[in-house]
């Protein structure tokens, strides 16, 4: 999850420079700040943090002494969350038992975080709108517990970071990947395309691809996603230049999970220098087959002979892999009036149907 929160903060540009370069990032100074105590008399509270306006790329921390607390928030429009949100949305919450949790190497996020012991909740925001947010927690331990909060416009820094990053020292070359889906399926091609800044290397590029995958666990008490340790292979890729000067390739993954694509490079550039450079995509998830649908035809037919056509016979050939129960539906369209038909609705074993 740690990294899952940073994408939604970094951009593609920032992750892969980060690897070579940490980039010099000041935080501004906290947007809002607030801070109450629970206790067993007052085992409940909230604070209030105001943004006057939409802040891109941002980030709350929420710090509390007691790790059991119940911690959620009310967003402007009226939702609540807790840390069961799903990833896959506008906001990202991770909970950290220690700041340092959220760092990866060459990076330390955890430096723009608050100081002090407690549990981290950390909610990664794509875009922060603007409005009021609640924040909300309870505790049942007998001992004071402080409750701390504070929202940090992350992406101003960013945009100023990343606008330097995009200038290349002469004689230095930076490798970047550019940005896959959040999401496929097993067997669709994924074409990985890199590309250089900086000096202009020669066609002679040796590259090796690793593939970083996690499996994905079914779901905690809590309904939070968990995933399995992750573990690399290396694949044979071939990589052809193009006329703008990247270099592509396809792969086809042939497993479910989070997939990260590690990409290791090395060549000269024209001006007979050496290099040695490392990228890595973003993570998205491989979705597990369960069925394919292979083709798809019709027949008119006149069942009488008397020259009219009375039904339309539709047959669908589908590779079934995983069994289960399969729904099939279309719509047809005769002059302007659409017809819904169920064709199918019963259980298939793994095989090809029709």
């Amino acid at each position: 999850m740690r990294d899952l929160s940073l994408a939604i903060l970094l951009s593609t540009s920032l992750l892969h420079a980060q690897q070579r370069r940490p980039p010099a990032i000041t935080l501004p100074a906290a947007k809002t700040q607030g801070q109450i105590t629970l206790s067993r008399s007052n085992p409940s509270g909230e604070i209030e943090i105001t943004l006057d306006a939409d802040e891109e790329a941002s980030f709350f921390d929420i710090v509390i002494t007691d790790p059991k607390a119940n911690v959620s928030m009310t967003l402007p429009d009226g939702r609540r969350i807790d840390e069961t949100v799903d990833p896959r949305g506008n906001i990202t919450w991770t909970k950290l038992n220690r700041a340092s949790d959220m760092d990866s190497p060459g990076f330390r996020l955890s430096s723009f975080l608050l100081p002090g012991e407690g549990t981290h909740h950390f909610l990664a925001f794509e875009k922060a709108a603007r409005g009021v947010y609640r924040i909300h927690a309870e505790t049942t331990q007998a001992a004071s517990v402080l409750l701390t909060a504070r929202f940090t416009p992350f992406g101003r820094s960013l945009d100023d970071a990343i606008s330097r990053l995009s200038e290349v020292p002469p004689g230095e070359v930076v490798l970047d990947i550019s940005p896959l889906p959040s999401e496929c399926f097993m067997g669709d091609p994924i074409d990985l395309v890199a590309s250089f800044r900086g000096d202009p290397v020669t066609d002679e590029v040796t590259f090796e691809v690793r593939l970083e995958y996690q499996d994905i666990l079914p779901r905690d008490s809590r309904k939070l996603r968990q995933f399995g340790p992750p573990t690399v292979e290396q694949v044979p890729i071939v990589f052809t230049r193009g006329p703008d000067g990247s270099f592509r390739s396809r792969l086809i993954p042939q497993r479910s999970g989070l997939l990260r694509i590690g990409v290791h490079a090395s060549g000269t550039t024209t001006s007979g220098l050496p290099f040695s450079e490392e990228a890595s995509s973003n993570r998205f998830e491989i979705h597990r087959e369960v069925a394919r649908l292979k083709s798809l035809s019709e027949t008119a037919v006149d069942t009488d002979g008397s020259g009219t056509l009375d039904r339309l016979d539709i047959t669908a050939r589908v590779d079934v892999v995983i069994p289960g129960r399969y729904l099939i539906q279309f719509l047809i369209k005769d002059s302007g009036q659409s017809v819904g038909t169920r064709i199918a609705n019963k259980t298939w074993r793994p095989e090809t149907r029709a």
